[in-house]
């Protein structure tokens, strides 16, 4: 390609950064209705500061602390979904995340009653750069068992329903992050909470779950155990614990409770199974 050639695209490729940065200036004039003026104009600084500049010009990323200032201006859930965005972008000029901005946004969510919006956020770790040991999953759970009996209290199977799939959910993303250490003994626990729990539900849903959970996961973590022995080739390698989640007499007591109840779970035990030989 000849230099004229490149030069005119790069001239382009400038120019579409600058005409961005300007549309996106114009759309942040203004705070959507119910978001704090002082809370939008910190974010719309961040916002443009973590955008791409025109080759040439000068950039001035935002200081460290301001991402940490724009959580905690967030005064609702609304707000804290534009705090999501922020983070999106704060990775690219390779901005400094920590697990404080982790606490403070899983703290924020739930402090508004809004567990959906940590697990979002949990949900994606490498799009958001999640800093957790684990605790984190800790707080959402509980969360959702409050809310689990706060709707059973107050008898309203739609909440009922809803924090169920919450406790799942939570299950399921926990299990994506391999790189914990204690991995396999936080899903061990979490998974006797969720099916303990949803076995005091007063829905066929709740107790459909618990029977298909506890032999689908006991499979998991059968078929997750690496080594039982000491390796000899590489002394320093200790046997790895795999917690059971439930013995076979824990499962039969859940099926048999199920069926005092007058649920038919067969169907559901062969759905469970099916899981299970999908994901071997």
């Amino acid at each position: 390609m000849r230099a004229v050639e490149v030069e005119e695209e790069e001239e382009v490729a400038e120019e579409g950064v600058s005409w961005q940065r300007e549309e996106e200036l114009a759309r942040l004039a203004k705070a959507p209705e119910g978001v704090n003026q002082e809370f939008w104009d910190l974010y719309r600084e961040l916002t443009v500061r973590t955008m791409p500049v025109p080759e040439g010009q000068k950039a001035f990323p935002p200081a460290p602390h301001a991402l940490g200032d724009l959580i905690g201006l967030a005064s609702s859930a609304k707000e804290l979904e534009f705090v999501l965005d922020v983070l999106v972008s704060w990775r690219k000029p390779l901005l400094p995340l920590t697990a404080e901005h982790t606490s403070a946004v899983v703290n924020k969510a739930l402090r508004f009653g809004d567990p959906d919006l940590a697990l979002r956020y949990l949900g994606n770790p490498e799009e958001h750069d999640v800093r957790t040991d684990g605790s984190h999953f800790d707080l959402v759970l509980a969360e959702c068992v409050r809310r689990f009996d706060e709707a059973k209290r107050v008898n309203d199977p739609v909440r009922e329903l809803v924090a169920l799939d919450q406790m799942y959910l939570t299950l399921a993303v926990l299990g994506r992050y391999e790189h914990l250490p204690d991995r396999l003994e936080r899903l061990a626990s979490a998974l006797k909470t969720v099916v303990e729990v949803s076995l005091g539900s007063s829905l066929r849903e709740g107790w459909r779950r618990a029977v298909i959970a506890s032999q689908h996961w006991e499979q998991f973590f059968k078929s997750t155990e690496i080594y039982a022995e000491e390796d000899p080739i590489i002394p320093d390698r200790r046997p790895v614990h795999i917690p059971t989640a439930f013995t076979p007499e824990e499962i039969e007591r859940i099926e048999l409770n199920a069926r005092t109840k007058g649920y038919n779970l067969e169907d559901d035990v062969e759905e469970g199974e099916e899981m299970t030989e999908r994901e071997a």
